[in-house]
C-alpha cells in the first residue's frame, strides 16, 4: 500500500512540476538562441567589402534595425556589415561609427 502512495505522490509532483520544467527548458533554448544572434561577427571579410557594396549600394539587414535614441534608426549592411542610418527622407546611408 505504501508503494501506491509513493506512485500517487510522484504523479502529483510530475503534474505540478512538469510545466515549470518545460518553461525552464524553453527559456534556456531562447537564451542560447539570443546569444548566437547577438554574437559579434567572428569572420571579417577583407578585400571583398569594396567589391560587393560598390557605389554605396548597401543592403540593409531588416532583422537588425534598432532605434538610435535620437529619433532615427540604425542597422548594418547584410553583405559587408557596414553601419547604416536612416535619413529623414527614408533612405539608408552608410555612416561612420
Amino acid at each position: 500500500m505504501e508503494i501506491v502512495g509513493w506512485l500517487v505522490g510522484l504523479a502529483i509532483a510530475a503534474l505540478v512540476l512538469g510545466p515549470f520544467a518545460v518553461t525552464l527548458v524553453r527559456r534556456l533554448r531562447h537564451q542560447q538562441r539570443r546569444r548566437m544572434v547577438d554574437a559579434p561577427r567572428k569572420i571579417s571579410i577583407v578585400g571583398n567589402e569594396g567589391e560587393r557594396c560598390a557605389d554605396d549600394r548597401h543592403i540593409r539587414d531588416r532583422a537588425r534595425v534598432r532605434h538610435d535614441g535620437r529619433g532615427g534608426y540604425r542597422t548594418f549592411c547584410s553583405r559587408c556589415g557596414a553601419p547604416l542610418a536612416r535619413t529623414h527622407h527614408g533612405s539608408w546611408q552608410a555612416v561612420e561609427d
